[in-house]
């Protein structure tokens, strides 16, 4: 009647619509709406007299160059982005380093931000911490295709966020819709696909030395195959989202006096079931299996 209105709890992402119709009045349509994780998107409509206005006036949705009230700096990684990467392997934390300030120059998967120690990086999925508090370092994977969005904040958090000197990896996960909806990806690499084989050690790694020349001459094969599955079990009620990956990669490994291929098998699987009790209020289980399993390494009965 004030000619207000809420829609709570939409998934975030692109390609929302939104319509507004009145009796005796023009319909108005704004398309191509962002909705971001975490935010609330205001949208103000005026609607002119259909007999001013005899045709649908359609308005492109477009948002803010610079938001003024956001004092965080950090960077967005939206699924679509994160699908999108040439990076080699599936891990988030191959994507943290694409943030500005954020580097992680030993490839261990536990950055330092604005040289803070990797130590000072707190990992948050769905709001939930997953930093390891013995090591202080990343304490699981994570399926990477279950990732809706993916923020690193560099500096200024807010209140929210606590318990790190370096910056936060905030995780949002992917959730069920209505709509049914699969996919199936499969990544593959092998030294069959490049001459060269395994290629040149960084001389870092053996301090400069050759090693066994038989290191470019190992083979390995990595397979990565992705599915995911999501739907409602009770329409609009409730809903569920799995993705299962499994992993086999082969590296080959240059210890100078021997060359090998290191092999990891496993598997990582996330499912997540919503059901909306209220308009207002939002229950969420989620399940994350992180399983690897890591052979050959290099030693023998010497």
């Amino acid at each position: 009647a004030k000619g207000e209105y809420r829609f709570a709890h939409l998934p975030p992402g692109d390609g929302y619509e939104l319509t507004v119709s009145l009796p005796t009045y023009a319909t108005v349509i704004f398309s191509d709406l962002l909705l971001g994780s975490g935010r609330t998107q205001e949208q103000s409509a005026v609607l002119q007299s259909a007999s001013d206005v005899k045709e649908v006036v359609r308005v492109r949705g477009k948002s803010d160059t610079l938001d003024t009230d956001k004092v965080t700096a950090s960077t967005t990684f939206t699924s679509t982005f994160i699908s999108e990467l040439p990076i080699l392997g599936r891990d988030y934390q191959e994507i943290l380093v694409l943030a500005p300030g954020v580097s992680d120059v030993n490839k261990t998967g536990n950055p330092n931000i604005h040289g803070a120690r990797d130590t000072d990086v707190v990992t948050l999925v769905d709001g939930v911490s997953t930093t390891d508090p013995f090591t202080g370092h990343f304490g699981q994977n994570l399926n990477i295709e279950s990732i809706q969005e993916l923020e690193v904040i560099t500096s200024a958090a807010t209140a929210q966020y606590s318990r790190a000197q370096g910056g936060f990896a905030s995780i949002l996960t992917k959730s069920g819709s209505n709509e049914f909806q699969g996919t199936f990806k499969f990544y593959a690499r092998s030294d069959r696909l490049d001459g060269d084989g395994a290629g040149v050690e960084d001389p870092e790694l053996s301090g400069g030395l050759q090693g066994d020349k038989t290191y470019t001459e190992q083979h390995f094969t990595d397979l990565l195959p992705f599915l995911s599955l999501s739907g409602a079990i009770v329409r609009d009620k409730v809903w569920y989202y799995i993705a299962s990956q499994m992993i086999h990669i082969e590296t080959p490994v240059n210890a100078v006096s021997q060359a090998f291929v290191t092999p990891v098998y496993g598997n990582r699987t996330f499912a997540k079931t919503t059901w909306q009790i209220h308009p207002a209020h939002r229950l969420t289980f989620s399940l994350i299996l992180d399983k690897e399993r890591r052979e050959n390494l290099g030693i023998d009965s010497l």
